[in-house]
């Protein structure tokens, strides 16, 4: 006689076994970017103690070119004012030409890699 097959396998197949380290990889970013921000957000209000409120930051900065009408996020003052500073040190302000694409997305890596925008990771400022 013919066994029914089983509705939940005993092992995982590889790709359940794949996608489970995906997730539980992609909660471990998550979860580092969430202990980032609340760590620069402490020290960038120790160095910025008298800014107080939220400003409105670009995703894109303009002055790297994105458009003016672009993806903004509200960040608390002194936060955004640390974002700021560490997008002036990897590009100037003021230079005459703007990044290209791949040192754009290199400057965005770098950048949001060390001080992560808050609701891109479940954070409300």
């Amino acid at each position: 006689m013919r066994q029914p097959p089983l509705l939940a396998p005993a092992r995982p197949t590889p790709l359940q076994a794949q996608v489970r380290a995906q997730r539980a990889a992609n909660q471990a970013v998550v979860l580092q970017a969430r202990q980032a921000y609340v760590q620069r957000l402490k020290e960038a209000q120790a160095k910025y103690p008298n800014s107080s409120g939220y400003e409105n930051h670009h995703l894109i900065p303009r002055y790297l070119g994105g458009p003016k009408d672009g993806q903004t996020y509200r960040l608390p003052t002194a936060y955004h004012k640390a974002v700021t500073q560490a997008f002036r040190q990897e590009w100037r302000y003021g230079q005459r030409y703007k990044p290209n694409p791949q040192e754009l997305t290199d400057i965005l890596v770098r950048v949001y890699s060390r001080y992560p925008i808050p609701q891109l990771v479940g954070i409300t400022p």
